[in-house]
């Protein structure tokens, strides 16, 4: 069990699923101008406990769609999109949008 802690110290700021990272990130705001990518993912992460990287329910996750039929993995294509589209919009923000809702 200590070494379970030991790592979890070590990486829980910079561990995610993807969907808790976006979530967290939308809570936070986007990276700031200049802000280190571990400065961000620290910050984004700062308030999270051990039961964080668990997740509470199937909404967390993206369901994996091997051995499923075709649909699933359109599901899980659309759903990955969507959420990379929204971290890539946090971690690497558009200049121009952030000032104009500022």
């Amino acid at each position: 069990m200590h070494e379970t802690t030991v790592l979890w110290q070590e990486d829980r700021r910079k561990t995610f699923t993807l969907k808790d990272l976006v979530a967290r990130g939308r809570s936070q705001g986007p990276r700031r101008p200049g802000e280190a990518l571990d400065t961000y993912l620290a910050r984004v992460g700062a308030d999270r406990g051990f039961g964080a990287l668990a997740g509470t329910s199937a909404a967390d996750d993206i369901a994996d769609p091997i051995g499923g039929d075709l649909l699933a993995y359109e599901r899980c294509a659309a759903e990955l999109e969507v959420a990379v589209t929204a971290l890539a919009d946090l971690v690497w923000p558009d200049p121009a949008r952030q000032q104009a809702t500022t």
